[in-house]
């Protein structure tokens, strides 16, 4: 993927993008959350979740400084 290629989308088919991106990410971790007989899966799970709570933190910058 590159910047070129993401430039050929519109804003609302890059909003979906993002959107089914993040959400596939999260569910993703959570069931590895979610697997107590695996303690490695477990801690990779709780860490690819800080990627998915970066990018909402990134979102939510993003729109606070909007509204400034």
């Amino acid at each position: 993927m590159s910047k070129e290629e993401l430039n050929q989308l519109d804003k609302s088919e890059l909003v979906d993008f993002i959107y089914d991106y993040w959400g596939q990410l999260k569910i993703q971790c959570e069931s590895m959350i979610g697997d107590t007989e695996n303690y490695l899966m477990n801690e990779f799970g709780r860490t690819k979740m800080t990627e998915v709570n970066k990018l909402r933190n990134i979102l939510h910058y993003k729109l606070y400084k909007k509204n400034e």
